[in-house]
């Protein structure tokens, strides 16, 4: 049997093909800042981007003035994370970090009932 790590590790090397990962797509790219600029506060403000994959949106909302914590329990993912961010302009502020599995799942659950009453962004996986 895989293990979750073992799965998104195997995912990491693609992951940014799809549409919604990578951004590639000016127009994905656009709809998803403006997504999420519309429900977070104004920059400067600090977020958490739980679960990030390669670093995307991340990177994304650190260019607008965010700081950053962009954590993941897939080594592989978080690898890309940090080339990523090592690639983006000196003003991006974002830190990447490996968290164990059950931490993770258990501060995303967390995470979603304190901010429950303010925001739908936040669901189960």
């Amino acid at each position: 049997m895989t293990s979750d790590i073992d799965l998104w590790n195997s995912e990491a090397p693609a992951f940014d093909e799809a549409p919604d990962h990578g951004l590639l797509d000016p127009d994905v790219r656009d709809a998803w800042r403006d997504l999420l600029l519309g429900v977070l506060p104004s920059a400067p403000a600090d977020v958490v981007d739980l679960g990030c994959g390669t670093g995307t949106l991340a990177v994304l909302l650190a260019a607008h003035g965010y700081a950053v914590d962009a954590l993941d329990f897939s080594p592989a993912m978080v690898r890309l994370a940090r080339a990523k961010v090592d690639a983006a302009p000196a003003r991006v502020r974002v830190v990447v970090m490996v968290w164990p599995h059950r931490r993770l799942r258990h501060l995303a659950s967390r995470c979603r009932r304190a901010a429950a009453p303010r925001s739908a962004l936040l669901r189960p996986w």
